[in-house]
């Protein structure tokens, strides 16, 4: 399990992340406000392939929950707060080419499907993603600049 901190609700927040398998990945990650409030869930199944020894694809896709607190105002006018979920489903595919040692380029492709009808329903996104591997920084330590 891995832990880590994260800013994207405009303060601190944690973030658990798990991965359970080899070729085949479930990899779920719990993202909590640091109060404690459920932030959002993401139930990832991964798998990597690979086609000869340079083409690496993996295939990505998911459920996963958003949480958002919101006022409600009752029939008698008081307020409560409640927490909204918001239901996505995910299909990705991400192509990787090693050219040689040190060069590699990539894409990845993400569709998104909004299982609610009060917001946007699909969302789709490409990116190009270059990588430089096998940078020397001692005798025994390389670096890697990846996306």
């Amino acid at each position: 399990m891995l832990f880590r901190s994260s800013l994207t609700l405009g303060r601190p927040a944690a973030v658990f992340d798990m991965k359970m398998g080899r070729k085949l990945t479930f990899e779920p990650q719990f993202r909590f406000s640091i109060d404690g409030k459920p932030w959002a869930m993401v139930f990832w199944w991964r798998y990597y392939g690979s086609i000869g020894n340079k083409l690496r694809i993996t295939l990505h896709t998911n459920y996963s929950l958003s949480y958002k607190n919101i006022t409600s105002y009752t029939s008698s006018g008081a307020s409560q707060e409640i927490i909204r979920t918001t239901r996505y489903l995910v299909g990705a595919i991400a192509p990787n080419y090693q050219a040689n040692k040190y060069i590699g380029v990539g894409m990845y492709l993400f569709y998104n499907w909004d299982i609610e009808k009060f917001i946007i329903r699909n969302t789709w996104i490409a990116s190009f993603r270059p990588t430089i591997s096998n940078i020397p920084i001692t005798k025994s330590i390389v670096a890697r600049v990846a996306r």
